[in-house]
C-alpha cells in the first residue's frame, strides 16, 4: 500500500469512531424529539375527546331533564354542566402542539355553535351531529401525530 493509504487509514481509524458516535447521536436525537412531539400531540387529542365528551354528556343529561317537566332541572346540575362546557371551551383553545390544527379544523367554533344552538333551542341533533364530527376529526388529529 502507498504510504497515503496507510496514513489515511490510521488517521480513520481515530476519527471514524467519533464521527459515527456524533451521527448517531444527531439520529437518536432527532428521532427522540419527533417522538416527544407526536407523544405531546396525542396527549393533546386525549385531553380534547375527555372534554367535549364529558361535556357533551352532560348536555345530553340537562336535555333530558329539560324534557320532563317544569322543577326538576337543579340549579347545580345546570351550573354544572354549564362549568364543564366552559372548560371544554379552554382545553379547545389552549392547546400548544395543535393549536393550528384546531384553528384550521375550526374546532372549537364549531363546538360554541353547537352548543350555542342546544342552549337556545334545545337542538339535540345539531349538538350530536357536531359531537361526532369533532370526535372524528380530533381523533384523524390524533392518527397523524
Amino acid at each position: 500500500f502507498p504510504v497515503w493509504v496507510t496514513l489515511l487509514l490510521t488517521i480513520w481509524a481515530g476519527v471514524g469512531p467519533l464521527a459515527g458516535i456524533l451521527v448517531g447521536h444527531f439520529l437518536t436525537r432527532s428521532w427522540q424529539r419527533k417522538q416527544w412531539l407526536a407523544d405531546n400531540r396525542k396527549q393533546e387529542c386525549r385531553e380534547m375527546l375527555t372534554a367535549i365528551s364529558i361535556a357533551y354528556l352532560s348536555l345530553l343529561d340537562l336535555g333530558a331533564q329539560k324534557s320532563v317537566p317544569i322543577g326538576l332541572i337543579s340549579g347545580e346540575d345546570e351550573k354544572r354542566t354549564w362549568l364543564l362546557v366552559s372548560e371544554s371551551y379552554r382545553i379547545l383553545r389552549d392547546r400548544i402542539f395543535l393549536a393550528r390544527d384546531v384553528k384550521r379544523a375550526n374546532i372549537l367554533s364549531r363546538w360554541v355553535d353547537a352548543v350555542k344552538a342546544f342552549d337556545h333551542n334545545n337542538h339535540l341533533a345539531a349538538l350530536t351531529k357536531a359531537y361526532g364530527e369533532i370526535n372524528d376529526e380530533i381523533v384523524r388529529l390524533a392518527m397523524k401525530a
